[in-house]
């Protein structure tokens, strides 16, 4: 996902894959609500855990494929 791709979804539901996976192996791990974008990152809520930073490469549209 890219930045502007988050701000046009603010809103909308994602799906983090956490970095620290092989790609091959990659699964969604949370799902959150973009809440906000910066410069350099996308702030999405994962509810109870909060609001958090998240890198956009990590990212993806809910339901969306690769």
């Amino acid at each position: 996902m890219t930045l502007e791709q988050a701000r046009i979804h603010i809103g909308h539901t994602v799906a983090y894959t956490s970095p620290a996976r092989p790609c091959s192996s990659r699964h969604i791990d949370e799902r959150g609500v973009i809440d906000h974008v910066d410069h350099r990152w996308i702030w999405v809520d994962y509810g109870p855990n909060g609001i958090h930073k998240t890198h956009p490469d990590n990212l993806r549209l809910a339901g969306a494929t690769k």
